[in-house]
């Protein structure tokens, strides 16, 4: 198992790590799996000079050492590198990152050209394996290095990075510094927060995209292109109306959960009214037409008949943007409706688990999808703005802040220091602008990222200094440190 990436300094020193720990700032991204294991071959003829250097250094998650793939011009040879993560995915839309790179020329589409790429579930290719193309590398900053992007279709627990002879030169092999895959997008509109537990676009039918939890429909028409994204699920008000569900209740139960749709009932009258409920696999039901309430309740049954519920207005023939979010922490359970305005409520008591299930009648639901864990406020305004429908939504609020699962962190060494600085963490420093500012918030220093460690000015004079990297993704990460002088 590799070190953590670029960390390569110690901290020495009680009163170092202590200032670490109360100035250290988090800054969180999405989860990385990284590769675990590998096994690599060279297989065909004149293949003396071929060689895979150092396979084990593309395993795990330090991305400044690299494995070389090397065949010479004139062979006619294959070096295949298999990375095998930890464990197989259990959700779909996980997307694989591989960094690259040449010593010593510039990557481009061309000279890929002979590079494949494919994933495995155990020892049963997938049978996705496909040349890197335009649509897959990205280039660095720096145009020696860059990532290979792929989304597989299929669970997987392998990549074969597959390098076929005679493309590149026996000089300018290919490096390969780490591969990981993470959450990726999963719907074609919006920009929701990623790695959902279930994703219904109802498109045509009520499949589940993420893992297979799929809804046996009943009377459900899906109407193309008539709410948000696709089709949408329609159950008609001119017959008993319409229904989804899932008999199996799920092994994956979230002790927290967060329900998020687009509604829009018809207008049928004064004197009838549509009908919608939805049941959350933890118990809470989401339905309008509960008891003598008006609009939208939130709801948790109780043996004592003494429910609990929260409650927000809708309109008829009015698209809306609906999310639930239940705490199992503290017993809370909010209604939201298009993004703000959280009516919410506590019940001290645990719902009812239940199977998870759609009724329609006069109604019509579009892109439900299902976290197990309770966004915040931020999040589930984040998450109705993301679809660009909603008027009142900044450009800020339209971005998927999803709060991950693993977080990410710069680590700057040693400190105090008396001008040499080493970057450190589980960051993705290649392509990445440092500078330094001090308390005051002037810029002193700025460069592009080009080693672990630099040398501050000796213009310098000691004291506070907030030194920034800003990753090629735009992520900006920043530490305190003491220049002692």
């Amino acid at each position: 198992m590799k070190n953590s990436f670029l960390h390569r300094s110690l901290m020495r020193g009680v009163s170092v790590i202590a200032f670490l720990l109360i100035s250290q700032s988090f800054f969180y991204a999405q989860e990385k799996i990284y590769a675990s294991s590998e096994t690599h071959s060279v297989t065909g003829l004149l293949c003396g000079f071929s060689s895979i250097d150092s396979p084990g250094k593309a395993v795990g998650n330090n991305e400044i050492d690299f494995a070389l793939l090397n065949i010479p011009l004139a062979a006619v040879c294959r070096a295949e590198l298999n990375l095998s993560f930890p464990a197989a995915t259990t959700k779909h839309f996980r997307k694989v990152v591989i960094g690259i790179g040449r010593p010593s020329a510039a990557l481009s589409v061309d000279l890929l050209g002979g590079v494949t790429v494919e994933s495995f579930l155990g020892t049963t290719s997938n049978n996705d394996s496909k040349i890197v193309d335009n649509t897959m590398l990205k280039i660095a900053q720096d145009p020696k290095q860059g990532i290979i992007e792929f989304t597989p279709t299929k669970y997987f627990d392998k990549i074969r990075i597959t390098l076929n002879g005679g493309l590149l030169g026996l000089n300018n092999g290919l490096q390969v510094f780490y591969a990981y895959h993470t959450p990726g997008k999963f719907t074609k509109c919006g920009n929701p927060p990623l790695d959902p537990l279930y994703y219904y676009p109802f498109d045509g039918n009520g499949e589940e995209l993420m893992s297979g939890y799929n809804f046996v429909t009943n009377g459900v028409d899906f109407q193309p292109n008539s709410m948000v994204c696709g089709s949408a699920a329609y159950g008609s008000a001119a017959t008993a109306g319409a229904s989804m569900s899932n008999p199996v209740i799920p092994s994956k139960q979230p002790s927290s959960e967060t329900y998020a749709f687009w509604l829009k009932t018809d207008d049928l009258g004064a004197w009838e009214k549509a009908k919608f409920r939805l049941n959350t696999i933890s118990g809470v039901m989401i339905t309008n037409n509960y008891e003598f309430m008006s609009g939208l309740v939130a709801v948790v049954e109780k043996d004592d008949l003494n429910d609990t519920f929260t409650q927000q207005s809708i309109d008829r023939n009015t698209l809306t943007h609906i999310t639930m979010v239940w705490n199992s922490e503290v017993k809370s359970f909010c209604l939201y409706k298009n993004g703000e305005n959280a009516s919410c409520d506590v019940t001290y008591t645990q719902p009812f688990v239940r199977e998870g299930s759609i009724s329609l009648k006069g109604a019509k639901i579009d892109e439900l999808i299902v976290y197990d864990r309770a966004l915040t406020a931020t999040e589930v305004k984040s998450l109705a703005c993301s679809y660009g429908i909603l008027p009142g939504c900044t450009s800020a609020s339209t971005a998927s802040k999803v709060a991950p699962a693993k977080k990410e962190t710069l680590i700057v060494s040693p400190n105090p220091s008396q001008g040499k600085i080493t970057l450190g963490g589980n960051i993705l420093l290649v392509g990445s602008d440092i500078s330094v500012l001090t308390a005051a918030g002037k810029e002193v220093y700025r460069s592009k990222f080009r080693s672990e460690t630099f040398e501050l000015p000796s213009s310098l004079p000691g004291g506070v200094y907030i030194v920034n990297v800003q990753t090629r993704n735009g992520e900006t990460f920043s530490q305190k440190i003491i220049l002692s002088r």
